[in-house]
């Protein structure tokens, strides 16, 4: 293999790495769409990618929460008047489950994927 191949070659994988990151960088957080909390309160929450919550009340929107994805397993909520909460969350199927401490097991709250056209 002559050096202009190796070059070539080394240009074409820098490339590549580089679409891999950009597109891993893009990529939706798993959070993200409408999830709704059990009975009787049943609230519907839409996490957004710019990092907002949203309660939607029928063809209303309100932004209750902002959130931001700490790592794999791990995310900070703030409410309207700046307070921090941090949990911890698995998604299993099409339930989200907010723990006080993944580790020990303690579930804070439960959401449930809705349907995309629900309102």
């Amino acid at each position: 293999m002559n050096r202009r191949t190796k070059l070539l070659f080394s240009q074409l994988g820098a490339l590549a790495l580089i679409t891999i990151l950009i597109f891993a960088c893009n990529a939706p957080q798993p959070i993200v769409g409408k999830w709704r909390t059990d009975a009787p309160t049943s609230l519907l929450f839409e996490y957004l990618e710019d990092g907002s919550v949203m309660l939607v009340e029928h063809s209303h929107k309100f932004v209750v929460f902002h959130y931001k994805i700490i790592d794999a397993d791990s995310l900070q909520l703030y409410d309207g008047m700046g307070r921090l909460r941090e949990y911890d969350f698995r998604i299993s199927g099409d339930t989200l489950t907010f723990y006080d401490n993944l580790a020990t097991g303690k579930i804070v709250l439960q959401h449930h994927r809705a349907e995309l056209n629900e309102d």
